[in-house]
């Protein structure tokens, strides 16, 4: 869960900046709390708080002078404003912002604020984005149209969508996630129409790219289920796609990742099953991902896109073979389950993206386990000791252990997220408590706000909580682990992750993510490390996804092994990423889990996201090693930080910063 840095603007996340206002002397003109000057990277939005003051206690009127093209300067309806922008490559350079504060009552005293925008690119070269292949579709009459337009952008902004022309009664609507969602039901056949979709550059309007999709509308044809009709009124139904997931008794738990199913189904066609279930996520299946079932294999089929070279097949995550044909044959089988996504690749070699992705076979019977997989270590902790951890037994949150709220309070947004986090240790009076427990369990409830705590939200639409340990814990290397289970819904964003202990105070400022779940996603989880260079800019190592299982139907353990300069993520007990680096923190780090709502990466809730949203957690725990480590990696742009001497392996004391030590921009408390 990238967080922003104090002095430096991280470059996937739009910042609101909360400022100090400066009173004036008594009789004096209104001023405007300083602004500092901001870097920010071309398509990045930027969001500030313009705070005037007046020594007479009057409101006085805020301008601006010289906006930028499709900037915004809006009212909050308490004095202030925010200007908001998004800088194109048309305003790379310094940008010099003016704001004027003028006296509500003698208009002629008037003060000046200049803000100074330096806009910078990551990249010389601008590409024009593109549209992952949609293929053409036919259904009968009564049916919907309804499919995703998904934009690619080799810069990593967010393209505009277009579609033209719009059939009558369709929708293009927004996902809030850079996607948009087509969608039509046709009222007569037969027809045909051909809608083209268009993706245009944030930076450059002149550089798009267009696919145009053939929509084919045919009378209900008079078959059974699983039949077909002539070619030119209906289409083959593959059974396979369609087949539910397994069930399991409640006896029985789903298997997890790289453990084979408890249970057989027996089919007419196979004499000796070996696939037996096919399970489609139907949150973000593909359209025309299929699987066909033999005794010994499993062969997966895709839509043909016409631009692709090749395919790139990935098992589990992993690359396992490129194929030139959209087809992929899996003979050696294991017992496990094996989770496909496709990779598409262009002429050029250098343009890459998913063509289908979601689609699960489950394998038992075979009797045989794949001995290329990792497996659970059982001396994994033979050398490590206990050290903190809450079994959540209790029927209340123990506040000796966690604080609930972040260092740097309400005032920053990040991510652009739309919750408010009830700092319920802090406010236990606020009215609502986001933290539930049964015996077993704690529980982080995400709910709409309610109109009566709305004014106590920050004007945030959404209520959340978050458990830090600061106060209680921090720690350089060790293994951390949580067991958890998740809701499926979009927007919800819940994580476990550390964050070193002198943020914004220079270094490296890193952050391990243990777990981040994307409530649409029920069958991925993400592990990532982030780091600042010595040249300040954010280094992040690829979102490293787990995909195969259903993490919103039961619990699961997430934990991360921290030590010099390697970083090892596991799910159920399995190894499933490894980072070695140089950057691997050597800071004092903390715990964090929390739920977030909407942002850049979980989008806005929709009609679908069920409330509340629940994060349950069944315990935390944090052990170290019994001896330190005796090969530490020292950074040279580590030795400068505040209390580098501390003793890798070992637990830090707190040392809570002074008041000069806080990171500046902070509410120090």
């Amino acid at each position: 869960m990238l967080k922003i840095r104090s002095s430096l603007l991280a470059p996937t996340a739009a910042l609101l900046m909360t400022l100090a206002p400066v009173m004036a002397h008594a009789n004096a003109r209104p001023v405007i709390a300083p602004l500092p000057d901001m870097d920010v990277q071309v398509g990045e939005t930027v969001q500030v708080r313009v705070i005037p003051s007046d020594a007479d206690g009057h409101v006085p009127a805020l301008r601006l002078i010289n906006p930028p093209s499709g900037s915004t300067f809006f009212d909050n309806r308490d004095g202030t404003r925010t200007f908001a922008w998004t800088p194109q490559t048309k305003d790379k350079g310094v940008v010099e912002i003016t704001f004027e504060a003028a006296d509500a009552k003698d208009s002629s005293l008037k003060t000046v604020r200049q803000l100074y925008i330096s806009v910078v690119t990551s990249k010389e070269t601008n590409l024009a984005p593109s549209i992952k292949p949609l293929s053409d579709q036919t259904i009968t009459l009564g049916s919907q149209f309804d499919f995703q337009v998904i934009p690619v952008d080799p810069e990593g902004h967010v393209p505009s969508l277009r579609a033209t022309p719009m059939p009558e009664g369709a929708r293009f609507d927004d996902n809030r996630d850079g996607t948009r969602q087509f969608q039509w039901t046709p009222q007569t056949a037969p027809t045909t129409v051909e809608v083209t979709f268009k993706a245009i550059d944030a930076d450059d309007r002149t550089l798009f790219n267009t696919q145009t999709v053939t929509l084919k509308v045919l009378n209900a044809p008079d078959t059974t289920p699983g039949s077909t009709s002539d070619d030119n009124n209906s289409t083959t139904t593959d059974l396979s796609y369609n087949s539910p997931p397994p069930s399991y008794s409640s006896d029985e738990q789903e298997p997890a990742l790289g453990q084979g199913s408890n249970t057989s189904t027996e089919t007419d066609d196979l004499v000796d099953p070996k696939v037996v279930a096919l399970k489609t996520f139907t949150s973000h299946t593909t359209l025309g991902f299929t699987g066909e079932l033999s005794e010994d294999s499993i062969h997966v089929s895709w839509n043909e896109d016409p631009e692709a070279l090749g395919y790139n097949v990935y098992r589990q995550g992993k690359y396992v073979t490129t194929v030139w044909s959209n087809s992929y044959t899996e003979h050696e089988l294991f017992d496990q389950d094996y989770y496909y996504e496709i990779q598409a690749f262009d002429q050029t070699k250098t343009i890459y993206y998913y063509v289908a992705t979601g689609l699960t076979v489950s394998v038992t019977t075979t009797g045989r386990t794949d001995p290329s997989k990792p497996k659970s270590d059982p001396d994994l902790l033979q050398d490590y000791e206990l050290i903190f951890a809450d079994e959540f037994n209790g029927n209340s949150l123990d506040t000796s252990k966690w604080n609930t709220s972040f260092l740097w309070g309400d005032d920053i947004i990040i991510n652009g997220e739309l919750q408010h986090y009830v700092d319920i240790k802090n406010e236990p009076d606020f009215g609502y408590n986001p933290f539930s427990f049964d015996g077993e369990s704690l529980t982080i409830n995400s709910i709409e706000t309610p109109s009566e705590l709305a004014h106590k939200a920050s004007g945030q639409p959404y209520l959340s909580g978050l458990i830090t340990s600061y106060d209680a814990l921090q720690f350089v290397y060790g293994y951390a682990e949580t067991r958890a289970k998740v809701t499926f819904g979009r927007s919800y964003w819940p994580a476990f992750w550390l964050l070193n202990a002198y943020y914004g105070q220079g270094g490296d400022d890193p952050e391990i993510d243990i777990m981040e779940f994307i409530g649409h996603d029920q069958d991925v989880v993400y592990h990532t490390y982030h780091y600042y260079d010595e040249y300040g800019q954010l280094r992040s190592t690829k979102s490293e996804p787990t995909p195969g299982i259903d993490y919103t139907s039961d619990f699961h353990t997430f934990a991360v092994e921290w030590k010099p300069g390697t970083i090892i993520y596991f799910v159920d007990g399995i190894e499933v990423h490894r980072v070695t680096n140089s950057k691997v923190s050597q800071q004092s780090m903390y715990l964090i889990a929390n739920t977030a709502m909407g942002g850049w990466w979980a989008g806005n809730p929709d009609e679908t996201t069920p409330f509340p949203g629940k994060y349950m957690i069944d315990y935390i725990r944090v052990y170290q090693r019994v001896t330190p480590f005796d090969d530490v990696m020292l950074n040279d742009d580590m030795t400068e930080l505040p209390y580098a001497d501390d003793m890798p392996g070992k637990v830090v004391p707190n040392h809570r910063p002074t008041l000069e030590q806080w990171p500046a921009g902070y509410p120090y408390k």
